[in-house]
């Protein structure tokens, strides 16, 4: 979690009838701006789980980080 802790990392849901070809699959995407992207086909509930997982870890981040500033 350390490696991509301090990236942007977008999510995406695609919902398509056959999209190129995959009735279902979850890819990433590693761009020059070392930013990644999550790519969710056809499964809205893993897209649901990843993003608001990760929101939840930035939450507690941010969290974490505001206690330190208040102790400080």
């Amino acid at each position: 979690m350390n490696v991509i802790k301090e990236r942007i990392i977008k999510f995406v849901l695609i919902e398509a009838d056959n999209f190129m070809g995959k009735s279902s699959s979850v890819t990433t995407d590693v761009g020059q701006d070392d930013s990644v992207q999550v790519t969710v086909v056809n499964n809205p509930k893993m897209y649901h789980l990843l993003s608001n997982t990760w929101r939840r870890k930035q939450q507690k981040l941010q969290d974490e980080n505001n206690k330190r500033r208040v102790h400080n």
